[in-house]
């Protein structure tokens, strides 16, 4: 009896495929060219996206834009947005291939307002040129914080030497990045313009 399929597994050729119901096993079927046949629901457009509420069949269209999205636009946020549509400042821009702004000191000084709102550090590094050590602290705030306020950050550094600090993804900060020195770790207590500071921020 001849085989028919030559190749792999099973794929035949049937003028008029045959109807099947559920838990039949099936061979894949092929046109009279032996090219497979895929069968695509009507739900299915190539170039578009379709999203189906979870709890019915609602269908809505979307297209990808960098804004956000709304009920009557049905637009497809790339930034993070609330349940409304309304794009959040608590999260990082979606943007591919952004370049940090670099931030630097100009002169020896206590502190420096790296940003005076929300966004992300990538690198900071710097020199203490104190003759004692202190801590380096970052606060999420548009401006310098009073003493005793509390920092997101805090390191230290030995006295006349140089610090870094890293983030390769980035770390966000949701109202502002300053970045200061203290005489204390877990409060602000600033100390003297002595320290050095450059930044990679976004």
């Amino acid at each position: 009896m001849a085989s028919k399929s030559r190749y792999g597994n099973p794929a035949n050729y049937n003028t008029t495929p045959a109807t099947r119901t559920d838990g039949d096993a099936s061979a894949l079927e092929v046109d009279v060219n032996g090219n497979l046949k895929v069968a695509l629901s009507s739900d299915i457009a190539l170039g578009q996206v379709e999203l189906k509420d979870a709890d019915s069949t609602a269908q809505a269209n979307i297209k990808a834009a960098n804004t956000a999205r709304t009920t009557a636009t049905n637009v497809l946020a790339t930034q993070p947005i609330d349940a409304a549509g309304n794009v959040l400042s608590n999260g990082p821009p979606a943007v591919v291939g952004l370049f940090p702004t670099n931030v630097s000191s100009t002169a020896y000084e206590t502190s420096h307002v790296l940003k005076n709102t929300a966004g992300g550090i990538f690198h900071l590094e710097g020199y203490n040129s104190k003759g004692s050590g202190q801590f380096i602290q970052l606060h999420n705030s548009a401006t310098l914080p009073a003493d005793t306020g509390v920092p997101v950050v805090t390191f230290y550094v030995p006295a006349n030497s140089n610090f870094s600090l890293d983030y390769p993804k980035g770390r966000w900060f949701t109202t502002g990045i300053v970045v200061t020195n203290s005489s204390t770790g877990a409060t602000k207590t600033i100390g003297s313009a002595d320290c050095w500071f450059d930044a990679q921020i976004i």
